[in-house]
């Protein structure tokens, strides 16, 4: 006796690290398997249903039968699944740099120049620091650096699109500045054509006009030696072939101009005279055909004696073809490829007349420019870099963004969908117009209230009744449940409550244990005997005194309903830190008319889409919100505990890639169970208390006896299964089903073989799940090998 009541006692701790999940069903058959029996108690870490029962005398095959159900009813059947949320990842970008800092993000309408205020070589290569050897063959170190402006990304539509979507303007009351500094000065009469020098990755050949003074310092004149083709042409000479954008052109020099100051060069381009005839030196012109520019860096003609004895002259030409010249005048307009570029500004200083010191240039268009999600703007003056804005983090319906949805359910109710931290999609209809009232409820079908606000524990007030909806939340976990049903047997007095989602029963014995525990939760529930109504603690503090509770979603976004006929939905961030947005509430209130019923929106602000009956807005938090006017519905995108920030980067052509992201899924959580679940039938009251799984037959338990001498109407059913055609031979085996057993509300399996190997034998059979899926009925016998 006390080796099998040790290995019975064992079963709880095979039991422990289980996961345990259960349904609802209603007539019990063989084919549901071992699941219908199977009920936990999480926060209590108590296997509620079933109790395993061996006879008190068992076998020991029999006690090792039921060590192989209870681990079958615990890996395979007792399992509680779990949601992993997605996870939207972090975005970076290569060739290029976010505008972000460790502690500032860029969020909708936050000024670039708040979140960075300076680009420079620690955040970009192409911004690093340079060197330059001068003539003198001094070297100068000089630092390049990009001030960001104050403009903003906002949503919603311009002129130049009439679908919303992310977009900032380059405004012309709004500059960024690039910025060189000279240590030590570079003199402008100790360079020429011949020196070249690096300006934020691209570079550039000295002009002949570097160091005129104007303005009180040095100009600078440069043209870009990056990408540029050199091009010599001799008068009389054969053609020159240069290939542009794919396509070979030929160029051919048939003369010069020397009644002009400086001489110009008389070209012919594919065969044809350019226009002017004559492009002269130092000046800048378009490649016919093309936007390619044009440079003619010198045209030379030189007198040289004729075979005669008399003088002649030749000429030649020197061009950069895609060059792009630059000046730099302290005080005015860029001027690129020989115009002036319109609101910008060139601020130089200098140490001599010669020397300089720094190089400022102030840029900005000439009229606003948008850069809309998805697009470049590109740096008019130097080309070197480019801003890209690419969407937000996580993205605007990103799989990891919560979705809360209020829309009408058919012509009078409002209908709430959210997900809550469990993973548990909830959509339950939360008003209701009563068109004879003229007045919203707070019911889901006219009769049956949706309860967010508790009663009054004192005066009994404001009670649940069988068929209500009520919300619970408490540490930011929100169910909602029904009060679906009563018992009132004696000494069995219980609710039934039901989460409105799985399905899940809870059973609250108000008389020994009142209080609905879901999970590490638990919430006070106090029975009303005079209507049969219910109270309960909706917030889990202990107390039912008219607190009314809000729900949370999966990122623990704030839903409220406390007003009739309004939905809130309040961003909550888990912290704020640097320049985060603390959050705002979305309001979404119903209205009833002319059989209908539709919404109004207010705490976002909203731009239609296109030519559609839906408008769509972004918070500041990166909320992004739709809605329906066609089928009266608003969904709402919720980035979850932190806000969602704007890609954009500046740099030569950033790309942008997300890492860390993660698809959602689910999981099997195990749940120790502490609580013995192995009983001899001498423990079972003669009324039962909970689910059976009885193992043995009525020879070796007399509580199976009992239960088969009711169920087959005999006096003795040990005699008569000896005497059974099927059972009364070896190798025989019983599965039977038996509802209400000995009088309860309880059902029980019975698991028995001839003998107590072929009982042994039976349960390992049953361990399988495809052995209970053959079978039908409440009842099989036969030979166990053949299952």
């Amino acid at each position: 006796m006390k080796i099998k009541k040790l290995v019975a006692g064992s079963l709880a701790t095979l039991a422990t690290g289980a996961t345990l999940a259960f349904g609802a069903f209603g007539t019990t058959t063989l084919n549901q398997g071992l699941q219908p029996y199977v009920q936990v108690d999480v926060a209590g870490n108590t296997l509620s249903q079933p109790a395993i029962v061996v006879g008190d005398n068992a076998l020991v095959q029999d006690v090792l039968g039921a060590i192989d159900i209870a681990t079958a009813l615990t890996s395979q059947y007792a399992v509680q699944e779990k949601v992993i949320p997605s996870t939207a990842g972090v975005t970076s970008v290569s060739n290029g740099v976010l505008i972000s800092s460790d502690l500032n993000k860029l969020y909708l309408g936050t000024a670039m120049n708040a979140v960075k205020d300076t680009i420079t070589g620690t955040d970009l290569d192409l911004f690093a620091n340079q060197q330059f050897t001068d003539k003198n063959a001094q070297t100068i170190t000089y630092q390049q650096a990009l001030n960001l402006s104050s403009q903003t990304v906002t949503f919603g539509t311009t002129t130049e699109f009439t679908e919303p979507k992310l977009y900032t303007t380059f405004s012309s009351s709004k500059p960024y500045y690039v910025k060189f500094y000279f240590l030590g000065g570079l003199d402008t009469n100790a360079v020429d054509s011949n020196y070249k020098i690096t300006l934020l990755g691209k570079e550039y050949t000295f002009g002949p006009n570097t160091g005129t003074a104007v303005g009180g310092a040095p100009e600078i004149e440069l043209y870009s030696a990056t990408g540029t083709q050199t091009v010599t042409v001799t008068a009389g000479g054969d053609p020159v072939t240069v290939t542009i954008d794919g396509v070979e052109h030929t160029i051919e020099m048939i003369g010069w101009d020397t009644s002009t100051t400086p001489y110009g060069a008389i070209l012919k381009i594919d065969g044809q005279a350019t226009t002017p005839s004559a492009w002269q030196e130092e000046k800048t012109y378009t490649f016919p055909g093309t936007s390619t520019k044009v440079y003619v860096n010198d045209v030379t003609v030189i007198n040289t004696p004729s075979a005669s004895g008399g003088a002649g002259q030749t000429g030649s030409a020197q061009l950069f073809i895609g060059t792009d010249k630059l000046v730099f005048k302290n005080g005015e307009a860029v001027e690129k490829n020989d115009e002036q570029l319109t609101n910008t500004m060139v601020y130089i200083t200098n140490s001599t007349s010669t020397k300089i010191t720094s190089l400022v240039v102030k840029i900005a268009p000439d009229t606003d420019t948008y850069l809309a999600d998805g697009g470049e703007y590109v740096d008019p003056v130097f080309g070197a870099f480019k801003f890209k804005l690419n969407g937000m983090t996580p993205g605007m319906t990103d799989s990891s963004r919560d979705v809360i949805k209020v829309a009408k359910d058919g012509t009078n109710k409002v209908k709430l969908t959210f997900t809550n931290k469990d993973g548990t999609e909830y959509a339950f209809d939360m008003f209701y117009y009563d068109s004879s009232a003229g007045a919203w409820e707070r019911t889901y079908d006219g009769t049956h209230e949706v309860w967010i606000q508790e009663g009054n524990e004192t005066s009994g007030a404001y009670n649940i009744t069988r068929g209500d909806y009520f919300v619970v939340s408490d540490e930011k976990k929100t169910y909602v449940l029904k009060y679906a049903g009563l018992t009132t047997t004696s000494g069995k007095e219980h609710v039934t409550l039901q989460d409105i989602a799985t399905g899940t029963n809870y059973d609250v014995y108000y008389k020994t244990d009142s209080y609905l525990r879901i999970g590490a939760l638990a919430f006070k529930v106090k029975y009303q005997s005079a209507d049969q109504s219910i109270l309960v603690d909706l917030n889990g503090d202990g107390a039912i005194n008219r607190t009314t509770v809000n729900m949370y979603t999966q990122g623990e976004a704030i839903i409220g309903a406390a007003t009739m006929a309004a939905i809130n939905v309040t961003e909550n961030p888990l912290y704020t830190v640097g320049n985060d947005p603390t959050g705002t509430t979305i309001n979404m209130l119903a209205s009833y008319a002319s059989n209908d019923v539709s919404f109004s929106l207010s705490g976002v602000t909203t731009s239609q889409i296109g030519t559609q009956n839906k408008y769509a807005g972004v918070t500041t938090y990166g909320t992004y919100v739709e809605h329906d006017t066609d089928s009266d519905s608003i969904t709402v995108y919720y980035p979850g505990t932190r806000p969602a920030y704007v890609n954009l980067a500046v740099g030569a052509d950033p790309v942008f890639s997300t890492t860390g992201a993660t698809t959602g899924g689910t999981y099997k959580e195990a749940v120790p169970i502490y609580n013995p679940v192995a009983k001899f039938a001498s423990e079972i009251p003669s009324t039962p208390t909970q689910d059976l799984i009885l193992v043995g037959g009525p020879c070796a338990n007399t509580l199976v006896k009992s239960i088969l001498n009711e169920a087959w109407n005999t006096t003795d059913s040990c005699e008569y299964w000896r005497s059974d055609a099927t059972l009364g031979q070896a190798g025989a085996g019983l599965l039977k089903v038996v509802e209400n057993v000995l009088g309860s509300t309880h059902k029980a399996l019975i698991v028995a073989g001839y003998s107590g190997d072929d009982t042994r034998t039976l349960a390992q059979k049953i361990m399988k799940p495809d052995t209970f899926a053959a079978l039908s009925g409440d009842e099989w016998k036969g030979q166990v090998n053949s299952l």
